[in-house]
């Protein structure tokens, strides 16, 4: 990864929530919920390979506020993710 581009703090729903870089493709970031960004990490503005080095922890990229708080209640954990995505091969 080359470069991340951030949502604005405060930005509410809306298509693309940022853009991530890398030498051979740019892709939009969806967000699966309707939110308010509250923060965003701008450690990664130096660092963008912290996304795949430390999702989980140093990468991460913004913070939410969700709006529809039962949207919630249909996103997958991390083990029912994973479980989805081996499935699909």
């Amino acid at each position: 990864m080359t470069s991340v581009e951030f949502p604005r703090i405060g930005q509410q729903n809306g298509a693309a929530v940022g853009v991530l870089e890398s030498v051979k493709a740019a892709n939009d970031l969806y967000s699966p919920v309707s939110r308010e960004i509250l923060s965003v990490n701008e450690a990664l503005n130096g660092r963008p390979e912290l996304v795949n080095q430390d999702a989980g922890a140093a990468g991460w990229m913004f913070k939410i506020k969700l709006a529809e708080a039962p949207e919630f209640d249909v996103l997958l954990d991390g083990e029912a993710y994973l479980s989805s995505v081996r499935e699909q091969g």
